[in-house]
């Protein structure tokens, strides 16, 4: 009896797990060519490891960064570990796939999990997903939710649970799940929306600032709403949803659109999970004032399941003739979303170059101590600057091993001070105290 259930349980996740190797490959990839092309946010996070409150963000992505730190882990370590989380559910979107499949198509098999291989390619959950991000945690939550909502429905609920732990779209989201599904075990759903009440109504936990960064000037609506921004980001919007192929990816979803007749409790989640995060999209871009690539992640991964499906259906449904055609146009799909992720890292690598650079004398400069007046990030985001990449880059603390001259935290004495000069775009840096060892050029 054993042998039968491991044999059923690899035949039923073979192929989820295939495709979730390749999207692991992928990412490790992309690390080795851009270890540190990352942005802002999960520079703080990392600078918060010891802590499970940062900011405004719920704690949960937060957890595995804490893990990792209390682990020994560095920032690059960190990357791998989003990386296999990305991979993961990769993995769960292929498995997904087939239990969708079960309902939408007359000939489903586990072969449909093949259709979820183009997905491990999709450009912006490359990007997201080897850095940390919740995109990873939000749909890990979910989709564990679901796929054990038959065989463990007191683990699906606590895994749908915890999305009150990873972003506040995941609250309605909950709501909806209690309502599709109305049975004694969706209590269990609640947990978390109860305990992060309870953290904040009686303070047991205290949100860290890892840096002085204010988020006030993401709620500029007024400025963002006049009819030259609206179309302004608009069109900013519409050349991330054609520079990553997303729009191709949610095409394949149309043929399982038109048989909503046989949808049961999975496909409504995930549909009201991508018409949520859709609605909280538009408020992102409004409020923000800029569109990123960032912004496709979760409309097409919340969807990848389904497009899967309809990507299975549209190869397997057609002559051999159309159906070469559908082959080929999918590799034209991965090849031109790989293309978005090599200027989208691109990009991010030659905005945080400066700060590399001085990391690199930082760390030449064995046993000094550094203060730092910063470069500050210029357009819409002018509020980040440069000690927050510092603090990103290495296990440096502000105020703590290092002094941040702009942010007033204060610090150790410092020994070398490193200016940014914006007329020969450069650090430039004095020595002030002592002598420095003979790798340090200063």
């Amino acid at each position: 009896m054993n042998d039968t259930n491991e044999t059923s349980l690899w035949d039923t996740w073979k192929i989820p797990v295939i495709v979730a190797v390749v999207a692991l490959m992928v990412r490790l990839l992309v690390i080795w060519l851009y270890p540190e092309a990352y942005q802002f946010d999960a520079y703080q996070r990392w600078a918060g490891r010891d802590h499970l409150y940062i900011q405004v963000w719920l704690p949960a992505t937060q957890l595995i960064v804490w893990t990792v730190g209390k682990l020994g882990g560095t920032p690059l370590i960190l990357r791998w570990v989003f990386s296999i989380f990305g991979a993961i559910t990769i993995a769960m979107v292929a498995r997904m796939a087939v239990v969708l499949s079960e309902s939408l198509l007359d000939d489903g098999s586990n072969r449909v999990a093949w259709a979820a291989l183009p997905l491990a390619f999709f450009g912006p959950y490359i990007v997201w997903s080897t850095v940390p991000y919740q995109e990873s945690t939000l749909l890990f939550c979910l989709l564990l939710g679901l796929l054990t909502s038959k065989k463990n429905p007191i683990l699906s609920n606590l895994a749908i649970g915890a999305l009150a732990l990873v972003r506040y779209e995941g609250w309605p989201l909950i709501i909806v799940h209690a309502i599709l599904r109305r049975d004694k075990y969706v209590l269990y759903s609640l947990w978390g929306m109860v305990l992060w009440l309870s953290v904040k109504y009686f303070h047991w936990l205290e949100p860290y600032q890892a840096s002085p960064d204010s988020f006030s000037d993401w709620n500029q609506l007024s400025e963002n709403l006049s009819p030259r921004k609206v179309r302004h980001l608009a069109r900013q919007l519409w050349l991330m949803f054609d520079s990553s192929a997303a729009g191709w990816f949610l095409l394949a979803v149309v043929p399982m659109l038109m048989r909503w007749r046989r949808w049961q409790l999975e496909h409504w989640m995930l549909f009201w999970a991508f018409l949520g995060q859709s609605a909280a999209l538009i408020g992102w871009l409004f409020s923000l004032g800029v569109a990123f690539s960032r912004m496709m992640v979760l409309p097409v991964m919340l969807t990848g399941a389904l497009s899967t499906v309809g990507m299975y259906w549209f190869v397997t449904k057609w002559s051999d003739a159309r159906r070469i055609l559908v082959i080929v146009s999918i590799g034209g799909i991965v090849a031109w979303t790989l293309r978005d992720v090599s200027i989208d890292l691109a990009a991010f690598n030659k905005h945080n170059r400066w700060e590399r650079a001085l990391v690199d004398e930082i760390e030449s400069c064995d046993g000094d101590v550094w203060s730092v007046y910063p470069r500050i990030h210029k357009g819409p985001r002018s509020r980040h600057d440069g000690c927050e990449v510092i603090q990103g880059l290495t296990n440096l603390r502000a105020g703590q091993e290092f002094n941040c001259i702009q942010w007033g935290w204060g610090g150790p004495e410092a020994s070398l001070i490193a200016t940014w000069n914006d007329s020969t775009e450069a650090y430039d840096v004095v020595r002030v105290k002592g002598e420095g060892v003979s790798t340090c050029p200063y």
